[in-house]
């Protein structure tokens, strides 16, 4: 058997469902019994339970904000969305999930290398969103350690009009 708060662990941080663990963890007791026994059949009916899949699009969509505020997920979530690039409705996607928080993702210590790769594939219409949304904390992410490089990518992409000046301007004053 296992510890009694191993379904609790189990359960909170892993995702599994632990009813179903501790069958498989009798079942492979009974062939770890049978391997001591002298038996040299191995134990090959191990299943992965509930196994979080990074790869799907739909996940990453609603756990990007969480994910980029973790180192490594957010490695990973910037590795996929460079190999869906191409793929505007995903990005299209992404940016309606963060752009109310981009503020904030611009100033995390981690998040701001995942916003400075979402700002390269960017278009003008999301561009345009995030100005509106970012405009009255754009000089609190300007003074701030990790948003400093995040602004400054904002700026080099994207294309300097006569009101986007002017916006910039007043959000900096």
């Amino acid at each position: 058997m296992g510890y009694p708060h191993e379904s609790y662990y189990l359960s909170k941080y892993l995702g599994y469902d632990s009813s179903f663990y501790r069958e498989q963890s009798v079942s492979s007791n009974k062939s770890r019994s049978s391997i001591s026994s002298g038996s040299t059949q191995k134990s090959t009916n191990r299943k992965y339970i509930h196994k979080r899949h990074d790869s799907d699009l739909s996940y990453l969509i609603q756990n990007a904000y969480s994910m980029s505020r973790d180192k490594k997920k957010c490695m990973k979530l910037q590795t996929r969305v460079e190999e869906e690039k191409n793929n505007n409705e995903f990005i299209s996607e992404l940016f309606k999930r963060l752009i109310p928080v981009f503020s904030e993702i611009m100033m995390d210590p981690y998040a701001n290398y995942f916003c400075q790769k979402l700002l390269t594939l960017a278009g003008e219409e999301h561009i345009n969103k995030i100005l509106e949304h970012i405009k009255d904390e754009f000089a609190d992410i300007c003074i701030n350690t990790h948003g400093t490089r995040a602004a400054q990518n904002l700026v080099d992409t994207m294309k300097l009009t006569k009101e986007r000046i002017q916006l910039v301007r007043k959000a900096l004053k």
